[in-house]
């Protein structure tokens, strides 16, 4: 280890370019002046020429301006030198020491970078004491400092995540709190997904029904229902989204085949047809594109369709399908059919305009108010409805509120958690 004049370092012109938050130069520095100089500077074999530590040069002669004094390993450094260390006397365990120093605090690296950097410091750090080390103390090397609170979560974060790098989801993931994101909504659907599976084929609750499993299967009574809605897949490969977007809990789970759809289509318009009373009104969630598919299905089947689609439009929107080219994806499409004669009990535009609710697990979940205007406009009081694809049950709260009698089919055992969730806490009347 030699001490240099500060002036005679030579940093490479693609460093030079890089710009330093003089903020954190500043944290750097009085750590440095607190605690003393951690790392000595790395140059190349010349003795001169910078390999690492460019933002610990710069703090240092941010102390020599100013006239202070700070130690390396216990001693004084003199005014204007700086401590440095030739690359060929370090071991490979302390070059590679140097590397993940400079890495951790570099600004231009991606936040999965960092993150792997910072949990390599951890283990390096364990290694060489034989013993663990916090996250405190990873805060302390990587910010120079620890505050409780910001920058030793951020630390904390980063090293939770890294263990999970090798997932696509959590590494394609925009941020490291998007990260985050995803690691809980993972959490939570496997906890459903225990929960689900250990639910009878049917939970009552009150006058409400959820059958869990297929609705092509389930038992159901013919004629029964006064009013449908239901959620299907839009057979647009959702799928392949994934991970969350502008707010939303959850992506899309569920098999949102474009190849399979129109067979779903047609058991799905058959099962109504046979659930559905004699004058009923059928509410069905689709895409724009698929709408006019989804009509000629409904209508050879013997519905009488609305010809153009309800349209839902979310005034706070969960996803931006271009991204930072925009927009939001705000508005969803209904298909609305009759089967026999059926009036309405309350008039509505075919323009609903709605708020999401919280999202409880469901990259597709729709809003209970969207379900009361629907149910509002077809449905009296201590009625039946039904709606075959529940997906978080939005069915219950919405009927539950008008007095109605819901039936909802779920095949997701994540799903059917949320819904009986749901189920146990509507308010007893």
């Amino acid at each position: 280890m030699d001490f240099i004049k500060s002036e005679e370092i030579v940093i490479p012109p693609n460093r030079q370019r890089r710009e330093f938050d003089p903020r954190k130069i500043t944290d750097l520095a009085d750590s440095i002046q607190v605690v003393g100089l951690m790392h000595a500077v790395v140059v190349q074999n010349d003795g001169r020429t910078l390999v690492a530590g460019e933002r610990r040069i710069k703090a240092m002669k941010q102390l020599h301006f100013l006239g202070k004094f700070f130690k390396y390993h216990g001693a004084p450094v003199f005014q204007g030198e700086i401590p440095v260390v030739k690359l060929g006397e370090l071991s490979p365990a302390e070059v590679y020491e140097a590397e993940l120093a400079e890495n951790t605090i570099r600004e231009d690296l991606s936040w999965q970078e960092k993150a792997e950097a910072v949990a390599k410091l951890q283990e390096l750090r364990q290694m060489q004491r034989g013993a663990p080390v916090t996250p405190k103390e990873i805060a302390l090397e990587v910010n120079g400092k620890n505050d409780g609170g910001g920058l030793d979560d951020k630390v904390r974060q980063q090293l939770l995540v890294a263990k999970h790098l090798n997932n696509p989801e959590v590494a394609k993931s925009k941020t490291l709190k998007d990260a985050l994101t995803v690691l809980k909504t993972r959490e939570r659907q496997d906890n459903l997904a225990i929960v689900g599976a250990s639910l009878p084929p049917e939970v009552l609750a009150q006058k409400h029904r959820l059958i869990i499993g297929d609705f092509n299967s389930a038992d159901l009574p013919s004629g029964r229902y006064t009013v449908t809605i239901t959620d299907p897949p839009y057979g647009i490969e959702m799928q392949d989204a994934g991970g969350v977007a502008m707010g939303a809990v959850a992506g899309h789970t569920y098999n949102d085949s474009a190849t399979e759809w129109p067979d779903l289509m047609k058991c799905l318009a058959l099962k109504l047809w046979g659930v559905g009373a004699e004058n009923s009104h059928h509410y069905v969630f689709c895409d724009f594109e698929k709408f006019v598919e989804l009509r000629s299905i409904f209508s050879a089947m013997g519905f009488r369709v609305f010809r153009t689609p309800f349209v839902m439009c979310r005034t706070s929107s969960v996803r931006a399908p271009w991204k930072e080219e925009g927009p939001w994806k705000s508005t969803e499409y209904i298909l609305y059919a009759i089967k026999g004669t059926k009036p309405t009990q309350k008039w509505g535009p075919d323009f609903i305009v709605c708020r999401g609710d919280e999202n409880l697990g469901h990259g597709a979940q729709k809003p209970v108010s969207v379900y009361v205007d629907l149910l509002e406009r077809s449905a009296k009081p201590g009625e039946e409805v039904i709606d075959l694809c529940a997906g978080t049950g939005t069915i219950f709260p919405a009927a539950h509120q008008l007095k109605l009698i819901a039936t909802g089919v779920e095949l997701s055992p994540q799903n059917a958690a949320i819904c009986a969730e749901r189920l146990k806490s509507l308010p007893t009347t």
